[in-house]
């Protein structure tokens, strides 16, 4: 398995902090969650972070798969998960 990241934490955004044409894509998000911080932009794509699958690999917490073999790795920085680290994996 290969990984690979930059490290960097990225601030979680919320529903109205991104533009329309991409909001338009989570349209579960009611109106009750749509100020929680739970969005990121990775390689031109925003993910969900609060709506990926538990992780199984090692020091990562979440992921999102982009086909059987890649797909997006989470790790929330700090206990009010206001940041993530993110990476991508291949096999």
């Amino acid at each position: 398995m290969n990984i690979i990241t930059n490290n960097q934490p990225r601030e979680l955004l919320t529903l109205a902090d991104l533009p329309e044409s991409a909001a338009a894509d989570f349209d579960y998000i009611t109106e009750e969650g749509a100020y929680d911080a739970r969005f990121f932009k990775y390689r031109g794509q925003y993910y969900d972070a609060h709506d990926m699958m538990p992780a199984d690999f090692i020091g990562w917490d979440c992921y999102a798969h982009w086909n059987a073999f890649a797909g997006v790795l989470v790790r929330f920085c700090n206990p009010d998960y206001d940041s993530v680290i993110v990476g991508r994996y291949w096999s």
